[in-house]
């Protein structure tokens, strides 16, 4: 990772570490300036005035390691900056340096955690997490507690880079707008927080409305068993044909084998017959879509149209809202693409206008305008551009934790409104 010149780190090693060495130092080369004192964390007022410290140095990404690790959370926490955690011991200390509680604030975290660490759990260090709100970005490598330079370089590259993408706006005004201009109500509001978190190089949200069985659950459910009946039915037919013509098959051979002589192959009366009594014989029936009464994919339930609706997007630590309502997802990128023009002040007549078609590559996510409280799950749908002529499309599965939060599960390729 190039250094930038803009990004200040704060980084806190471990409680058995002689000091930041050789980790500190990678990280002071890719730095604007850095914060990584060398910490005795059995000396309490010693952490108190490097607490102190580290916020008046007022650190725009935190970085820590096993010990370090808490210690970095807490402030993070407490500055609403992103963190950087390595083997965090967040969990299974010996002792706490100082009484920290964890502030309201909830950061964007990257986790680093070693499968073979047999000092911390990395799983009760999630859980830990997660049990407060946290949800970070996990990744695990094949080592234990002490993470190799390698891996340390490695990640915290990775992740300084997608910290560096995150789009930067004012959290109370993202709330307002998500209640005055997209009309959400708590739960949706709660789910655009969510995908914010986690998917937080988006450039914009948008709202849509649709994909729902237009006349209910129960009626879906009838015309499928009903389907599927005739998918059976016919099933049994072709079995009993495939039946019928092995019966069929084994007296023809037995008429042909009674014959003096094989037939005259050049005489069109006997390939006429031979033709007619095979197609007799083969005609057995077929599953395939075009022998039932519905094509393969009208075979499931349908949904209404995907409608899209408003917009806010994220662009030069701006927050701007467009309005759309459009079954196109087209339309959705025309507006992001113009509300990014907005932000930028850019004049594609100019002589110094960036190049138009990478300008326009644009990604957003789709959330519910409505969700029913009785829901055990809602799907997002992420829309983006992330290679010159690829337009990938993912849809995105949460899970509804009963006390109006959301955790994200999985996602995989799809459209909304598609099988």
């Amino acid at each position: 990772m190039p250094k930038t010149h803009t990004v200040r780190l704060a980084f806190f090693h471990g409680l058995e570490s002689n000091g930041p060495g050789a980790k500190g130092d990678y990280l002071k080369s890719i730095s604007a300036e850095l914060f990584a004192p060398r910490i005795d964390y059995r000396n309490p007022s010693e952490v108190n005035r490097l607490w102190e410290e580290a916020i008046a140095f007022k650190p725009d990404v935190v970085l820590g390691s096993s010990m370090g690790g808490w210690f970095a959370l807490h402030l993070s926490a407490f500055l609403d900056v992103p963190v950087v955690l390595f083997n965090p011991a967040l969990v299974g200390r010996s002792f706490d340096p100082i009484p920290l509680e964890l502030s309201e604030n909830r950061p964007l975290a990257h986790v680093l955690l070693g499968k073979l660490d047999e000092q911390i759990s990395g799983d009760a260090s999630l859980e830990w997490m997660t049990q407060r709100g946290i949800q970070p970005h996990v990744d695990w490598i094949e080592e234990g507690h002490r993470v190799s330079s390698e891996a340390f370089e490695r990640f915290s590259s990775q992740a300084l880079y997608t910290i560096s993408k995150a789009k930067r706006y004012d959290r109370s005004e993202f709330s307002e707008q998500l209640h005055s201009q997209l009309k959400l109500g708590p739960l949706e509001q709660s789910l655009a927080h969510a995908v914010m978190h986690k998917f937080y190089t988006k450039d914009a949200i948008c709202t849509y409305s649709g994909g729902v069985l237009p006349r209910g659950q129960s009626f879906a459910q009838r015309r499928w068993t009903d389907e599927l009946n005739l998918i059976e039915a016919q099933l049994n037919k072709v079995q009993q044909n495939a039946l019928d013509s092995q019966v069929q098959l084994k007296g023809f051979r037995e008429q042909l084998e009674l014959m003096a002589s094989d037939p005259d192959w050049a005489d069109p009366r006997v390939r006429k017959k031979m033709s007619d009594t095979l197609q007799g014989i083969t005609r057995i029936g077929s599953v395939s879509g075009s022998a039932l009464p519905y094509s393969r994919n009208t075979l499931i339930p349908r949904t209404t149209p995907i409608i899209y609706h408003d917009i806010l997007t994220f662009f030069n630590e701006q927050i701007q809202y467009a309005h759309v309502k459009s079954k196109s997802d087209i339309d959705v990128d025309s507006a992001v693409i113009e509300a990014k023009r907005q932000a930028f002040n850019v004049d594609f007549n100019a002589s110094n206008a960036p190049n138009y078609q990478s300008f326009r590559r644009v990604s957003w996510m789709a959330i519910p305008k409505h969700i029913n409280g009785k829901s055990s799950y809602a799907v997002t749908a992420s829309v983006g551009i992330p290679y010159p002529r690829d337009r990938s499309r993912h849809l995105h599965y949460w899970s509804a934790l009963g006390d109006g939060t959301w955790k994200f599960e999985y996602s995989e390729t799809g459209k909304l409104g598609k099988v």
